[in-house]
């Protein structure tokens, strides 16, 4: 339940507030394991490393 609740926030933030359509809907695959990749980065606190690279931070 909790990643239709996770992920049902999300596109509704896309349609109500960013008016455009989540990568989920054209490439489900990318966005699935982008998601666990971002999640792994947070865990090993490798995500700040990896956004300022990207200039992201």
């Amino acid at each position: 339940m909790a990643p239709i609740a996770g992920y049902g926030f999300a596109w509704i933030g896309h349609a109500a507030v960013e008016r455009n359509r989540p990568a989920t809907f054209s490439h489900p695959t990318w966005s699935f394991i982008s998601d666990y990749r971002m999640l792994g980065l947070w865990l090993s606190r490798g995500l700040r490393v990896e956004l300022k690279k990207h200039d992201l931070s």
